[in-house]
């Protein structure tokens, strides 16, 4: 015999729901910001996602792609990562280090990467010519 349960925000009143299949039905808790730099310049920080107070970083999905200026034979390496500062090539922790050869790319999606508080998320190349676009949402430091 089934017992009649409901999971319910008591603020917001607001419910959620189980298909017929048994599947509790989410959403996210927001919508993904995207931010697209290309990285021309070699082993120079690019700034991505700056710190809010009292936010984490949540990274959704990462895309990176590169075009005709990277070598069809010698890789370009990519690295994104944490840093204490917007223009720091200094790692703290590294998130990604894909390698790309010319016209290739990476979609990397689904993904529910928590970043703390307080830090960049950074990235680097030892190429000229990469696309990088990575997708987020911040998440209040007292929801984690």
């Amino acid at each position: 015999m089934a017992t009649p349960t409901v999971i319910k925000d008591n603020d917001s009143g607001l419910t959620v729901k189980v298909t017929k299949w048994g599947q509790l039905v989410v959403a996210p808790i927001q919508y993904s910001t995207p931010i697209t730099i290309e990285m021309n310049v070699i082993n120079t920080a690019f700034n991505f996602i700056t710190p809010n107070d009292g936010s984490s970083i949540v990274i959704t999905d990462i895309f990176v792609a590169a075009d005709k200026n990277v070598s069809a034979t010698t890789p370009a390496d990519v690295e994104i990562y944490t840093s204490a500062a917007p223009d720091s090539t200094v790692v703290i922790n590294s998130i990604l280090q894909p390698r790309l050869t010319r016209s290739s790319n990476i979609p990397i999606t689904g993904l529910n990467l928590l970043i703390g508080e307080g830090v960049w998320v950074n990235g680097k190349t030892n190429d000229v010519g990469i696309l990088l676009t990575i997708m987020f949402y911040r998440v209040p430091v007292e929801d984690i």
